[in-house]
């Protein structure tokens, strides 16, 4: 089968899966136990701690390991809500309609209960942040600003380098959080010399292990857990750690070095796909960007009229090929929230499929890929009677 699904989940590293085979066989210690084994294995923890540091460069940050990035998410806005929303003013919170499901309806879920006012920033119709509208949303009472690096579905890529300072020239208390899923261990960050408080990641999304994400956050915000019963991750997270999995994170970080930073590889398969996409399949409109300066070549999102998406990415399936229709974590949604928020039209956005790369997708690949899709979309119309 030729997976084109990475967005949604990367297949784990070898070299990953060996590490965390050997420790589930030979360290497998409670950390929180005093013996000498349990010390290994709470070494092994805080070498991956600061392994994270060091390749954030966060160098003070509180790092907190979590079961996913929804659950780093939700303590990070959690936080916010605890330690933050106090006072008689009309606080509000600032993100966007096309945040990942565990930003937005996290963030509906928890400000609003609190009083607080969510502001919605206005984007184009690929995703794209309207800057004077940001810029006008902000004020002294402006307590959180989370929007995400990469998106999830259109493949948009933030300058949160930018966009941090312009909030920070405002309002310098404001918390500013940015969901870096999509681009953790794909592209080079260095948090220390950015307005950035939080960030949140997830191992499986750059070749390493499901089930572990983290929250890392500068010394000055104050984070708070939201259950109880432990005093693991600094009481911040209880719960016997997942010692293999957090290791197998910080090797999937290190090896992703191998090509954080090379992005021109990657861009000349996209560029090279979008290109073999559209020279044999008549009708087809692209919503992720095509400028290296704004968009992620690891996701492709495109309509394709005339071709229902989920009815197109079985027929895809059926051949061996793996796409998706939207985020994972939306899947049972018939119509892509993030698609119909940016302006798209709903039609179109039931016509849309996501292709995502990883750095082991070759142009031979996406050569197949879309001789069965061209193949696909023929048939279907075919079916369905389009015409222009």
């Amino acid at each position: 089968m030729l997976y084109f699904d990475n967005a949604a989940t990367t297949k784990t590293d070898r070299r990953v899966a060996d590490l965390m085979n050997q420790i589930l066989k030979e360290d497998y210690a409670n950390a929180s136990s005093r013996h000498v084994l349990g010390r290994k294995s709470r070494e092994r923890i805080e070498s991956a701690r600061q392994a994270l540091r060091e390749h954030f460069i966060m160098p003070q940050a509180t790092v907190v390991f979590t079961s996913s990035a929804t659950e780093a998410n939700n303590l990070a806005l959690f936080s916010i809500q605890k330690n933050y929303l106090k006072g008689n003013k009309p606080l509000n919170v600032v993100t966007t309609k096309i945040e990942h499901p565990s930003v937005y309806e996290a963030i509906r879920q928890i400000f609003v209960t609190s009083g607080a006012q969510i502001r919605y920033i206005r984007t184009d119709i690929r995703g794209n942040i309207d800057m004077e509208h940001y810029r006008s949303v902000i004020d002294e009472n402006t307590v959180l600003i989370s929007l995400n690096h990469v998106n999830n579905e259109l493949g948009t890529k933030n300058d949160i380098v930018v966009l941090s300072k312009a909030a920070k020239e405002i309002n310098d208390k404001i918390v500013f959080h940015s969901d870096i899923v999509q681009g953790a261990g794909k592209f080079v960050y260095n948090i220390d010399e950015m307005d950035v408080d939080m960030i949140t990641l997830s191992a499986h999304k750059f070749h390493g292990p499901k089930g572990v994400g983290a929250l890392m956050a500068k010394s000055h915000v104050r984070l708070s857990p939201f259950y109880y019963g432990g005093e693991q991750e600094e009481e911040l997270r209880p719960g016997t750690e997942n010692i293999a999995a957090i290791e197998g994170m910080r090797m999937a970080l290190a090896l992703s070095m191998e090509e954080v930073g090379q992005e021109e590889k990657i861009w000349a398969i996209n560029k090279h796909l979008r290109s073999e996409m559209k020279n044999k399949i008549s009708d087809i409109y692209f919503h992720t960007p095509d400028q290296t300066c704004n968009a992620s070549p690891y996701i492709l999102n495109a309509a394709i009229a005339g071709c229902k998406a989920e009815v197109l990415s079985r027929m895809m399936d059926e051949k061996g090929i793996a796409v998706s229709t939207s985020s994972a974590c939306s899947s049972k949604k018939k119509i892509s929230r993030v698609l119909t928020e940016t302006g798209i039209k709903r039609e179109d956005a039931q016509n849309s499929i996501r292709i995502s790369l990883s750095r082991y997708t070759t142009k031979e690949q996406c050569d197949e890929l879309v001789c069965v899709l061209a193949q696909s979309v023929e048939r279907l119309r075919k079916i369905t009677k389009y015409s222009r």
